[in-house]
């Protein structure tokens, strides 16, 4: 079932974008303290809303876990898998677009890949600022 599942993902998001050498997971399973890392089943890399949906559908079809995963920046583990080889990460790296920067309104909508760095750029190229 693996591997179909894979060969399913790659059906999706493109060959290029379904990571399962384990030796590649390095930035998408060890978070910055180096205290979590994971091994997943395989990391999917959507690039489009659509995508993510069929990928989440594929999942649930299937009952694999997801962990949804933005610049992986965290400090708790959060986003890493838990049990080894049967959950995926779902990195939104792809996503990194900024869908609309309204100084009027003071608002920002950017795609969850974005990193916070990354949406303080997006912010100041308005002349606002991201407080968080």
């Amino acid at each position: 079932m693996k591997e179909e599942l894979k060969s399913l993902f790659a059906e999706i998001v493109g060959l290029n974008n379904v990571i399962n050498d384990p030796a590649l997971f390095g930035p998408y399973t060890d978070d910055f303290t180096d205290h979590y890392v994971s091994k997943p089943l395989a990391v999917v890399r959507p690039s489009t809303t659509e995508q993510v949906s069929k990928i989440v559908k594929l999942c649930a079809q299937y009952n694999v876990p997801i962990v949804t995963q933005g610049g992986n920046t965290s400090l708790t583990g959060a986003a890493t898998t838990y049990r080894p080889d049967a959950e995926i990460v779902l990195s939104m790296t792809k996503m990194k677009n900024v869908i609309d920067a309204d100084p009027l309104s003071d608002t920002l909508t950017v795609q969850a890949g974005m990193t916070l760095a990354e949406v303080h750029e997006a912010a100041e190229s308005v002349n606002r600022s991201f407080p968080l």
